[in-house]
């Protein structure tokens, strides 16, 4: 459990040695900006930061290997936004990380 989570936090979570995770479950609100659509995360200082999928998809492909399943929950995560978005939702970037499984 990592509350008040950071990329760089969960990055390091994720690359304990013998231990990697096969599933990891995010709770968190979403949000869309005018640029992004993305997950908010607050440190513990209460600071907000909009994740968007391409931060998750560069900070979880390299435990793609290890990593099978991930859960999101949060508003939007597996919204792709006007058909004109051709990023997709941040359920889709995390799939094109090389995750089998994405459940948003």
């Amino acid at each position: 459990i990592l509350p008040n989570v950071t990329c760089e936090r969960l990055a390091a979570a994720l690359a304990v040695p013998g231990r990697p995770a096969s599933v990891l479950h995010i709770l968190c609100h979403g949000r869309a900006t005018a640029s992004q659509r993305g997950l908010v995360w607050s440190d513990d200082e209460g600071c907000e930061a909009v994740i968007d999928g391409a931060a998750l998809r560069v900070l979880l492909a390299p435990h793609a290997a290890h990593l099978r399943l991930v859960v999101l929950c949060a508003c939007s995560s597996g919204d792709p936004g006007a058909f004109s978005n051709h990023l997709g939702s941040v359920a889709q970037a995390i799939h094109r990380a090389g995750i089998a499984c994405v459940v948003a």
